[in-house]
């Protein structure tokens, strides 16, 4: 089937967030300009979704309150283990309306006020919030970076994770912002301390599905057998098959005591509820979406080098390395020697709006965050503006 990854919809007026900041940001925009921002894809959603959502609707269904099927576990299951080599059993899926909800409830399930939470910045910025609205204590332990490409602080993690105070890890992987996919090689290091230590695991695999064609994601269940009854794995249909609206995520805990405290602590949290379209959401994309999602991967993987190549030739100061992971570019423009501030105000003059670095934390100034999910003649016409607005203030 042939998909349309060549013209973005026009979201005005929608409820979409993205669009509505960007329109404060610049209320007269101009028309065909999409936000490079928030995560979710300036595609339309696969047809064949669209499909068996009305054919759902068209039943008509009974919008009662709705748990999960048979056949919604059956997909999520096949799903990993075809794409991620990963046998799941069916009592270890736990539906959650979204990844952020479900760090809330890790936090709060496996440690107490005060304790320490580890995090490597730059990451996504609900991991600082869910924390610090925990009432728990933020634990950074920065990613070392070496001309764009980023490893792990081993020595500084082993050291955060020895302290008594500290109890939970909540990993990014493939990591947002950076775009890291993580070998097992690193991943057997972190798991190694994370055991040593005790100390319980939050996984956000939300991006597993997004990869680059040199790179293969593992996930962290299968590194370490004994980390399995402290861990906690977060995925979603949400970015795979864009489809964020729908508030369903796939939360997988392999352990039955660290699954019964989670689900206890998502209980008394009133989490872990998902809408009947969104169990139906996730069992269509995983059933009948992987044509469509390998080919959304094709333009993502092309708009990666596109970026790349773009900003070699016209401006060579910008550095944007290509990501392994997600469907997003961290775009380096430290060497501009501007605030983020100025950079910002650049940004709207150009009518290009990402997600700005400082937003993933302190190692993130200087830094965009570019969802590249979008069609390639739109990102190159907002790339274009972009350099001449830069080549403006930067020569003036």
């Amino acid at each position: 089937m042939d998909y349309q990854f060549e013209v973005a919809p026009n979201r005005t007026d929608t409820g979409s967030y993205k669009w509505q900041a960007m329109r404060e940001l610049k209320p007269d925009v101009s028309e065909g300009i999409v936000p490079l921002s928030t995560a979710d894809m300036e595609f339309e959603a696969a047809p064949e979704i669209y499909a068996g959502l009305k054919q759902f609707i068209d039943q008509p269904p009974v919008f009662g309150y709705t748990g999960a099927t048979p056949a919604f576990f059956q997909a999520v299951q096949s799903w990993q283990r075809n794409q991620h080599d990963w046998q799941i059993d069916t009592d270890w899926i736990v539906p959650f309306g979204s990844v952020v909800d479900a760090l809330y409830t890790g936090v709060n399930a496996f440690t107490e006020p005060g304790e320490g939470v580890i995090i490597f910045r730059p990451v996504y910025a609900p991991f600082t919030k869910v924390i610090e609205d925990s009432h728990r204590e933020v634990v950074n332990v920065s990613l070392i970076e070496e001309t764009g490409h980023y490893t792990i602080d081993y020595e500084a993690f082993r050291e955060a994770a020895s302290d008594p105070n500290n109890k939970l890890l909540i990993f990014c992987s493939p990591h947002n912002p950076v775009g890291r996919v993580w070998q097992k090689e690193e991943l057997q290091q972190l798991a190694d301390i994370c055991v040593e230590n005790d100390l319980h695991v939050v996984s956000d695999e939300i991006w597993n599905d997004f990869t680059s064609e040199e790179t293969t994601h593992c996930t962290l269940a299968a590194i370490n057998p004994s980390l399995a009854k402290h861990l906690v794995v977060c995925t979603s249909v949400s970015k795979t098959f864009n489809l964020a609206g729908l508030q369903c995520a796939s939360i997988i805990v392999p352990d039955p005591d660290t699954r019964a405290i989670y689900q206890a602590e998502a209980e008394r949290l009133r989490l872990g509820h998902v809408n009947a379209v969104g169990y139906q959401g996730t069992q269509i994309a995983y059933h009948d979406g992987l044509a469509w999602h390998e080919a959304s991967l094709a333009v993502i993987h092309h708009n990666q080098q596109f970026v790349h190549d773009f900003f070699e030739r016209e401006f060579p100061l910008v550095k944007a390395p290509v990501s392994e992971g997600t469907y997003c570019a961290w775009v380096d423009f430290r060497l501009l020697e501007v605030d983020s501030d100025t950079l910002l105000d650049w940004m709207v003059e150009a009518e290009c709006f990402p997600t700005e670095g400082r937003a993933f934390g302190s190692e993130g100034e200087g830094f965009e965050r570019l969802n590249l999910a979008c069609p390639t003649a739109v990102l190159e016409r907002i790339l274009n503006q972009l350099v001449r607005v830069l080549k403006k203030h930067v020569n003036s």
